[in-house]
């Protein structure tokens, strides 16, 4: 297929480092928290508290969640969105209001990265998202050419292959005269532990 898993709905910083600080959400209810089967605390206000999710109940949430930030971001296109019941078998991480997730497969593929713009207002996510995909086993992702494979190359993923854009599978919404045909690529971890990986300034 040609469509990218990652998304480029995640404008904005993307800078490692780590926070002590606390911070997160309040105590209001959240259906997300409902579904959890293990809370992520943010460590400072610059991020979201994740959760992740598993089985078909958590499947419809994200799927929910990814659906909305599609159709609230002008670059939803660049995100692909698995059918719900495929969201089933991985795991999913999803903030604790819907404002941001992706999921992960059984061999590692970090896929459906998004951030919805129009509920969610920090900055970092996509950076906060790959580390936490590292932290998880995450070890391989790929999306289409432009505005992206600088910011995973800095959390240690090197491309590995290069598929032409296909228009017979073109995303939905694509915008053909503003996003032209881009390539898909596909990254692999260079097998750097995290720690590393937040040390590191990668070319």
């Amino acid at each position: 297929k040609a469509t990218a898993d990652s998304g480029r709905a995640n404008e904005g910083a993307t800078g490692k480092g780590r926070s002590e600080e606390p911070g997160g959400s309040g105590k209001t209810a959240s259906p997300i928290r409902d579904l959890s089967k293990k809370a992520i605390p943010a460590r400072s206000d610059r991020e979201y508290t994740f959760h992740q999710l598993e089985g078909k109940e958590g499947a419809g949430a994200f799927h929910q969640a990814i659906m909305d930030a599609k159709a609230g971001n002008d670059h939803g296109a660049f995100v692909h969105a698995y059918e719900q019941s495929e969201y089933a078998s991985m795991k999913m991480f999803l903030s604790e209001g819907g404002e941001a997730g992706f999921a992960m497969k059984d061999n590692g593929d970090i896929c459906s990265l998004f951030h919805n713009p129009k509920i969610g207002t920090k900055k970092g996510v996509l950076g906060h998202s790959i580390e936490l995909g590292l932290q998880h086993g995450g070890n391989r992702l790929d999306c289409f050419d432009g505005f992206l494979p600088k910011q995973y190359a800095k959390w240690g993923f090197e491309p590995v292959a290069k598929v032409p854009f296909n228009r017979e599978y073109a995303p939905e919404g694509w915008n053909f005269e503003r996003d032209k045909e881009p390539d898909v690529l596909f990254f692999a971890h260079n097998g750097d532990s995290l720690e590393k990986v937040l040390e590191t300034n990668y070319p």
